[in-house]
């Protein structure tokens, strides 16, 4: 399935492949093998799929769930972000309300020049990562904001905030980052 016009689906929607190049919304709850939003989706219900694309912006109302989700662009999850490996480009602020995965990677990306500069001004947001808790194994965050982060081997690059850092083997952090609490965990 293709959309790259602007379209709206009434009740669930479950498909082996869909791209958004357009704006899209949906209703119900949305399963998708592959996506890959390089426009707009929301997604009232929840969504799963096993490779997950985010070039542009992406808002869902519950949990999101896949194999994989790459994110260059935007997104909202009001729930849970649950991927095998997450890996997100932040260029602007992404929030979700808990992340869980094995392997979580977050950094922070330059847009350079002029269409920076604009994407800037229009978003009048902060370059972060926005949420309560994030539970994974192997965890490296830049530019995070959150309460805990709970992982095996944790690595905070600059810009990071955390409120509780709990870790089994090894945690470190960049001076530009601040925790409030860290601990090893058995």
């Amino acid at each position: 399935m293709e959309v790259n016009g602007s379209t709206s689906f009434e009740a669930k929607v479950d498909t082996g492949s869909m791209q958004i190049n357009g704006k899209a919304d949906v209703e119900g709850s949305l399963s998708a093998r592959e996506l890959r939003v390089d426009g707009q989706l929301k997604v009232k219900a929840g969504l799963s799929g096993e490779d997950i694309v985010v070039n542009g912006y992406l808002k869902v109302q519950g949990a999101c769930e896949a194999e994989s989700f790459r994110s260059r662009g935007c997104f909202r999850v009001d729930g849970l972000l649950n991927a095998g490996s997450i890996e997100v480009d932040l260029y602007t602020e992404c929030r979700a309300k808990e992340i869980g995965g094995e392997t979580i990677s977050v950094r922070k990306t330059e847009l350079a020049g002029a269409l920076g500069k604009l994407v800037r001004a229009l978003m009048f947001a902060e370059d972060a990562l926005i949420f309560d808790t994030i539970e994974g194994d192997e965890v490296y965050l830049e530019h995070t904001r959150a309460g805990i982060v709970r992982a095996k081997n944790v690595s905070l690059g600059p810009g990071c905030d955390i409120g509780l850092v709990e870790y089994a083997d090894t945690f470190n952090h960049h001076p530009d980052s601040r925790v409030g609490e860290s601990r090893k965990s058995l």
